[in-house]
């Protein structure tokens, strides 16, 4: 995230409720269904924007029950998440409070049989039985796209990354001192 400035990390939250485990457990259950099927589940973590209204929706009822995408139209209609060395995608789309906190939740992502997808596709399901979701490039994928009909089987969110970014336009340093890694202070209090 360093283009955005020096990131303040608020809190990492483990999502780790009794309901939350059994979506875990079906989460591992549907890895191994699709290994028994496609041999390979290709399983990755990804990035995933948030606002803090989305995030307890998404803890309590899933993913398919927060809404479309904020990036629907950029490679098609589904979740649109960001590869974890790319995690500036994402906190691009976070909504900002009014306290300056964005939120991002590290997901785990069952991405099979991946279909290259280009900008601005208005593609809403895989184009045949040998795609089950998209990417923007196959070997160096930003943008990772999962298809509505597979959001509450293929998306386990793992933890919550709330964080604010400091514009150190003045060569200021509003968080306290800088480490070297342009990360200011982790907290866990979840």
């Amino acid at each position: 995230m360093s283009s955005f400035g020096s990131t303040y990390i608020v809190e990492i939250c483990h999502c780790s409720s009794a309901l939350m485990q059994a979506r875990l457990e079906l989460f591992q259950k549907q890895v191994e269904i699709t290994k028994k099927s496609h041999g390979n589940a290709n399983v990755q973590y990804t990035w995933l924007a948030s606002s803090k209204r989305e995030l307890s929706t998404m803890m309590k009822y899933g993913l398919g029950h927060c809404g479309p995408s904020a990036t629907k139209s950029m490679y098609g209609a589904g979740i649109h998440l960001a590869a974890t060395n790319s995690a500036c995608i994402s906190a691009n789309f976070c909504d900002v409070e009014e306290n300056g906190v964005r939120h991002m939740v590290l997901c785990h992502v069952i991405m099979e049989n991946m279909e290259l997808l280009g900008p601005g596709t208005k593609q809403f399901h895989p184009s045949g039985n040998d795609y089950d979701s998209g990417v923007d490039d196959h070997e160096s994928p930003r943008h990772y796209i999962v298809w509505y009909m597979n959001v509450n089987t293929h998306i386990y969110p793992e933890f919550v990354v709330s964080f604010k970014v400091a514009y150190d336009v003045d060569g200021g340093q509003p968080f306290g001192s800088k480490s070297k890694h342009n990360v200011y202070e982790v907290t866990t209090t979840c």
